[in-house]
């Protein structure tokens, strides 16, 4: 049993993660905060750019009080500009605090290890799986193919070990065998059935 789709949450901005706030398994909510991190250069950059823009502002009223219209418009423009930057780089600094773009259940593992860690901007760091939205993959003997190709598109009930009955709807049929698996979670290393041959004694 697999989530579908899974949602992958990724940094905006780069930081050293700081706090985790879930584990693997946690049912969280949108919006629910995730994990914390720091970026030194991004909260000086916040700071100088609010100074900067306060300066032009006091720059500008004194122009004004000066009657020198021409310097006045300049800083206002000035400070227009910084003003839009401070505004982006608060968004920034704000996304430091990663929360759950949709409601779910917490997939990853070793999130822990994240701790202390530097994340590049972009970077895939928690996957969520959506609850009510799971893909069932299973392996069929080759005599029932046939049977459930009738099937194909319509639903079905089937029992899940630990999970019990769900239903769902035949999306696809892989009718021969590959070298390839077609998931992880059918192969004998992560716990898939191992196949056997009887060699008679």
């Amino acid at each position: 049993v697999d989530y579908h789709p899974m949602t992958e949450v990724r940094t905006s901005v780069g930081g050293f993660v700081t706090e985790i706030h879930v584990d693997i398994g946690d049912e969280v909510v949108a919006g629910q905060l995730l994990l914390a991190m720091e970026n030194e250069e991004l909260r000086l950059e916040l700071e100088r750019t609010r100074i900067e823009a306060d300066q032009a502002r006091m720059r500008a009223l004194m122009y004004r009080e000066n009657h020198e219209i021409a310097a006045y418009q300049v800083e206002m423009r000035t400070h227009a500009t910084l003003k839009d930057r401070v505004a982006e780089i608060e968004t920034e600094y704000q996304s430091l605090s990663v929360r759950s773009p949709v409601a779910g259940t917490i997939v990853s593992s070793s999130l822990e290890s994240l701790r202390g860690t530097y994340v590049q901007p972009g970077s895939s760091i928690i996957s969520l799986g959506e609850t009510d939205s799971k893909c069932v993959i299973a392996l069929v003997h080759q005599h029932d193919i046939e049977s459930f190709r009738e099937r194909a598109g319509s639903d079905v009930t089937i029992h899940v070990w630990g999970q019990g009955r769900l239903t769902g709807t035949i999306d696809r049929i892989y009718p021969r065998a590959s070298n390839e698996p077609v998931h992880d979670a059918l192969c004998s290393s992560t716990g898939g059935p191992l196949a056997l041959k009887y060699v008679p004694p």
